[in-house]
C-alpha cells in the first residue's frame, strides 16, 4: 500500500534575481493534458488512473498538475512556475495524499534570498538551494528540455522535505511502442540509483510528441507498478500513432 501511493503519484509571488527577467515565450513546451491507466501488481492488482497537465495560466506563469484516483489512495500534485532563460523556476509546489497513511509536501521558493520553505512540517527549517534546483513535478520539464537538446547529462537538482536530492537518469535507447492511441516513437530512460537500490525505474517519452511521458515501469521487492498513457492532447492536437500503425 504505501508503494503503491509511492509509486502512483509519480515519481508535487515569484521573486527574480537582480538581472533576471521572466521569459514567458523562452521555451519550447506547449500545454498539454494527458490520461493514463496505472496498474500495480501486489498479492491482488490494483488499478487506478491519473491525469497531468501543462496549461498557462497568464503571460508570466505556468501550473503543471498531477491529480490520481484509484479505490486506496487519491493524490493532488501541482507546481506554479515561470520561464527563465527556457527552464521552469517554481514558486510553489504542493502535494496532498489522502490514503491509508496521508501525506503533505508545501515547498515555497524565495529566490532572492536562494531558500527553500517546507511549510507542511514546521519542525524542518527553511534551506539553502542554488539558481537551479526544481521541485519533483518541474525537474521532468528540465529533462524534457534536455532531451530535446540532445544533451548527453540527464541529472537535476530536486527540492524535497529537508534537503535536495540529486536526480539522474541514462538513456537507454529508442523504441516503437504499441499504445491505446497506436504505434509511438519513444526514447527509453533509466533512473540511475545506487548500486545496491532494490528499485528499477523506466520511463518511455514521445519523441515526436514533444517527449511527453507514454509509460512507466517499476519494480521493487517482486513488485510491479506500471502506467501508461490512454489518450492525450498537445497544444491543441490529438496524440495519435503513426500513420499506417
Amino acid at each position: 500500500m504505501k508503494l503503491f501511493a509511492r509509486f502512483i503519484s509519480l515519481t508535487l509571488v515569484f521573486v527574480l534575481l537582480p538581472g533576471q527577467k521572466i521569459v514567458a515565450q523562452d521555451c519550447t513546451e506547449k500545454p498539454y493534458r494527458l490520461t493514463y491507466k496505472a496498474e500495480y501488481n501486489f498479492l491482488l492488482p490494483i488499478s487506478g488512473s491519473a491525469v497531468r497537465e501543462l496549461k498557462k495560466d497568464t503571460d508570466e506563469t505556468w501550473s503543471l498538475t498531477n491529480s490520481v484516483k484509484s479505490t486506496l489512495v487519491t493524490v493532488e500534485e501541482s507546481s506554479q512556475f515561470s520561464w527563465v532563460e527556457g527552464l521552469p523556476r517554481q514558486t510553489r509546489y504542493r502535494l496532498d495524499q489522502h490514503s491509508l497513511k496521508d501525506k503533505r509536501l508545501w515547498l515555497d521558493f524565495d529566490w532572492q534570498q536562494l531558500m527553500a520553505t517546507n511549510l507542511s512540517d514546521t519542525k524542518y527549517p527553511p534551506y539553502k538551494i542554488d539558481q537551479q534546483v526544481y521541485d519533483p513535478l518541474t525537474y521532468q520539464l528540465a529533462l524534457r528540455a534536455d532531451l530535446r537538446r540532445q544533451a548527453k547529462t540527464l541529472s537535476y537538482q530536486v527540492a524535497e522535505k529537508n534537503r535536495v536530492k540529486t536526480y539522474s537518469f541514462e538513456i537507454l535507447g529508442e523504441e516503437q511502442m504499441e499504445t491505446p492511441v497506436g504505434l509511438l516513437n519513444t526514447v527509453k530512460l533509466r533512473r540511475i540509483r545506487k548500486p545496491d537500490s532494490t528499485r528499477e525505474s523506466i520511463f518511455w517519452l514521445a519523441t515526436d510528441w514533444n517527449y511527453v511521458l507514454i509509460k512507466i515501469r517499476q519494480k521493487e521487492r517482486g513488485n510491479t507498478f506500471f502506467i501508461v498513457m490512454q489518450e492525450g492532447e498537445l497544444d491543441g492536437k490529438t496524440i495519435t500513432g503513426l500513420q499506417g500503425s
